[in-house]
């Protein structure tokens, strides 16, 4: 299956007779084999299409406000299903591959724990390995056929242990500006030149602000996925010379928890109050803002002032310009809490 296939749905015009493509999608989706994919790959394409089936389940018509998620469901669904899985000749060690537990252990799984493990289990050409975030270890190797081995072990999943490639490290995201709205996005990916392949390509939207309301419009900035560690310096797309600038991703900040790296929609923590910090609507608090939960600082905990919210921002740079992940990052940017952690002692007799 080519990638033009998989932008059958992003077009955003003619979208009559939505209710049969998406059957369509579910079909080709489900009959596609998925041995080969990575655990998290599968999983965000079966969640995908459990919700395009749920929007299927409307009657006869879909409603116009919900036709633009059926097409980013589409999207995603085929996104993730086009994703590469394994490391290639092309790739630049060192040649990392994530392992985690799915057994629900509240310590997660620990590096030297793995260690013994793959070394019973026999995983040959192993340089390094090291802790990567909570119940994630990182297995590096000296060649990227030593590493695709490791994703096909058997033995991984007897043990209750499952191995994936981050799409960090077989791809990279940069954004190029000034690009206009006739130029669709399956235009960007199949028509333009460049030393690197182009993945994907999804224009940015501006929030405003109309009559009370916000709404969101097209902007003329588009976010490219291209193969590979590292970005291009431009891209040709119909005669155009296009620089690639690092994208960076934006700091998402919780308005329900006031945690990062999630939105209010996806928590499942309780509602805490960003003006003192404690289980309550800020509507119902009497309190003068002060920043308990992150800094305690004046300010509220939702503010672009504090401390922790210019921490994340750093995060989010160090991820972009230096291929981290959001543990080995944060670990570089370490929050005052952090810093004021103190290490354990350990007795010996």
């Amino acid at each position: 299956m080519t990638k033009v296939a998989g932008h059958w749905i992003r077009r955003k015009e003619n979208i009559s007779n939505l209710e049969n493509r998406g059957n369509i999608l579910i079909v080709r989706v489900e009959r596609m084999d998925m041995v080969r994919l990575s655990y998290h790959v599968v999983q965000e394409v079966q969640e995908a299409i459990k919700e395009i089936r749920e929007l299927l389940q409307c009657e006869n018509n879909i409603p116009p406000e919900e036709r633009e998620t059926l097409i980013d469901l589409g999207r995603k669904a085929w996104a993730a299903r086009l994703r590469r899985v394994e490391y290639s000749k092309n790739d630049i060690g060192p040649y990392t591959i994530i392992i985690e537990s799915t057994e629900k252990n509240v310590a997660g799984l620990h590096y030297s724990d793995l260690s013994k493990i793959l070394y019973q289990i026999k995983v040959e050409g192993i340089t390094n390995i090291t802790k990567k975030g909570f119940n994630k270890v990182g297995v590096e190797f000296n060649t990227y056929q030593q590493a695709n081995n490791l994703l096909i072990n058997d033995k991984l999943q007897q043990k209750s242990l499952i191995a994936y490639i981050p799409q960090r490290l077989l791809s990279t995201k940069g954004i190029i500006r000034d690009v206009g709205q006739l130029i669709l996005e399956e235009d960007i990916v199949q028509e333009s030149y460049s030393n690197k392949e182009i993945i994907e390509a999804k224009r940015l939207d501006r929030k405003f602000r109309e009559g009370g309301k916000i709404i969101y419009k097209s902007s003329f900035t588009v976010v490219l996925t291209f193969e590979g560690k590292t970005l291009p310096k431009e891209i040709k797309l119909f005669g155009v010379n296009y620089p690639v600038y690092t994208y960076v991703r934006p700091v998402i900040q919780c308005y329900n928890c006031l945690g990062y790296g999630h939105s209010k929609n996806q928590c499942r923590s309780k509602t805490r109050c960003y003006k003192c910090g404690e289980g309550h609507m800020a509507k119902d608090c009497e309190e003068n803002y002060k920043c308990y939960y992150h800094c305690g600082e004046g300010h509220s905990a939702t503010s672009w002032d504090c401390k922790e919210h210019k921490r994340q921002k750093n995060i989010n740079t160090l991820i972009a310009e230096q291929n981290l992940s959001a543990y080995e990052a944060g670990q570089i940017c370490p929050s005052d809490k952090q810093k004021n952690k103190r290490t354990p002692g350990y007795r010996t007799n």
